[in-house]
């Protein structure tokens, strides 16, 4: 597969000119190491290997800038460049001592990697994402965790939202709170912040924690389905029966069809009809409004309170909210209820 070749740096020559200086002052430290502390006298010999070391940094930087072209990273040669890099090091300490040592180290390898990085435009630092190493992946992984522990995470939310939505959760948490030091203040900081009171869905969310944390007992004895008694195949079609003859039903495994009724989406989503944990949810919200208390009101005021709480629900999902508050009401008498406001409101008007 064809690579597009970068262009090159800025400054490109006068760090291969940088590059070569250092590399000479490397290459000085190895010939007096081979000859001084290695013994290696004989001019030919010293000459053939004095410079492996250089030699192999320069062959290390051109890797990493053929890795890196390809979108792969420097590779392994950039561990190879810097240990060549420790080992020149230690040949500087041994031949001058710590402090010229460290001179050598500096201006030798240390400065002839970097100035090759540039030179050759690997740019290692902002293509480090590329990187599919172990430690590359731990460190994204770190860095991912503390934003989202100090709430930056990228979750497409400007920083109005999640201001709002910590002061929301706030909220709900000293409003569920039995001791908490300056309660009432904080909490009306924490509504002001929230914008709950201008924002219907951000009351919706907030109202569901606060219900939630003070119905968190529940959890523990909630009533659900096992899962492992599901079964996960279709239930089998019903076929129409002939003309004249009566239909059977049910079908096995068949579950008879609900009346038709559309089901809006309410502000949260579509709601389905048969499913409890809606109506457990729903219920959870009508439960935060508790005065006068739903069982000691009539069937058809508790169908008008609840539909202007939870508005666009249907007759079973309403009956199922209210079944949740005390109050034992089919989804007919849902729709009887339903019908009288209906037509308790359009008398006055008529008149």
């Amino acid at each position: 597969m064809s690579t597009q070749e970068s262009p090159r740096p800025r400054g490109a020559a006068g760090f291969y000119l940088t590059a070569a200086m250092a590399t000479a002052i490397s290459a000085d430290t190895s010939w007096r190491f081979i000859g001084e502390r290695l013994h290696i006298t004989a001019l030919p010999e010293r000459i053939g290997m004095f410079a492996v070391v250089e030699v192999t940094l320069a062959a290390c930087a051109y890797a990493m800038r053929a890795n890196v072209r390809r979108g792969d990273g420097p590779g392994p040669a950039r561990m190879l460049a810097w240990s060549l890099a420790g080992l020149a090091g230690y040949m500087a300490v041994v031949l001058s001592g710590p402090v010229e040592g460290l001179a050598r180290v500096l201006l030798g390898p240390v400065l002839g990697i970097i100035a090759l990085h540039l030179a050759l435009g690997i740019e290692v630092r902002a293509r480090r994402s590329l990187s599919s190493s172990t430690w590359a992946r731990i460190g994204r992984e770190m860095r991912e965790r503390a934003l989202s522990r100090l709430g930056l995470a990228d979750d497409e939310r400007d920083a109005l939202a999640r201001t709002r939505d910590r002061a929301a959760g706030r909220a709900a948490r000293l409003a569920t709170t039995r001791r908490a030091p300056f309660r009432a203040r904080r909490l009306a900081r924490a509504v002001r912040a929230s914008g709950v009171a201008l924002d219907q869905d951000q009351r919706a969310r907030m109202l569901a924690q606060v219900a939630a944390y003070r119905h968190i007992s529940d959890l523990l004895t909630v009533d659900l389905p096992s899962p492992w008694l599901i079964s996960d195949r279709p239930a089998p079609a019903a076929v129409p029966p002939a003309a004249g003859v009566a239909p059977i039903w049910p079908a096995p495994g068949a579950v008879p069809p609900a009346p038709a009724e559309p089901a809006p989406a309410g502000p949260s989503g579509d709601w389905s009809e048969t499913t409890y944990a809606n109506g457990e949810l729903d219920g959870a919200v009508l439960a935060v409004d508790v005065p006068p208390g739903w069982a000691s009101m009539s069937k058809t005021a508790a169908v008008t309170r609840a539909d202007r709480l939870l508005p666009g629900r249907t007759s079973r999902a309403l009956a199922a909210a209210l079944s949740a508050v005390g109050v034992t009401i089919t989804d007919a008498q849902v729709r009887a209820a339903r019908a009288r406001a209906r037509s308790s409101q359009s008398a006055p008007a008529a008149g």
